[in-house]
């Protein structure tokens, strides 16, 4: 079955919608409390998990990364995601068990890259050696063992 999912987020309401391709409504897989909003959806490789995050609307504004899984709808929290914003971007390992996010700060840029273990949360910091640049769009070689990014400078 070949399916797409999107968020939608307003004032009240945050969503995640599954869709078959033939257009057909699938599975509405979440609807989050109106004083937490969603971003940052990206399928897992197997197609079995949608990662996201989820943050709350006002202070102290923690943020979570949460897992689906497509088929049965449930989902969990797999760890607290810190320097999360707009900006930060998820991407999946090529064996589903890991997940890559840029540490984003509006006020000054980070040379980390951050790996979650999917199975109990644990994050560790890859080093990129850029000290003056934001870290945007990661994503994993077919192998797992390296990284591609772009980086902008302000200014």
């Amino acid at each position: 079955m070949l399916r797409c999912s999107y968020f939608l987020n307003s004032l009240q309401v945050s969503m995640i919608q599954i869709l078959k391709l033939t257009g057909r409504f699938f599975r509405s897989s979440l609807q989050s409390e109106f004083d937490k909003w969603i971003n940052s959806i990206v399928w897992s490789p197997n197609g079995k998990l949608i990662a996201y995050l989820t943050g709350e609307r006002e202070p102290p504004n923690k943020k979570e990364l949460t897992v689906i899984d497509v088929d049965s709808g449930t989902s969990r929290i797999v760890g607290e995601v810190p320097q999360a914003n707009a900006h930060v971007e998820l991407a999946w390992s090529p064996d589903s068990k890991r997940i890559a996010f840029n540490e984003f700060s509006i006020d000054k840029p980070s040379q980390l890259i951050k790996i979650i273990s999917v199975d109990d949360g644990s994050i560790q910091d890859i080093e990129t050696g850029l000290v003056d640049r934001h870290i945007v769009h990661l994503d994993w070689s077919p192998d797992g063992k390296t990284f591609v990014f772009a980086g902008w400078k302000e200014g």
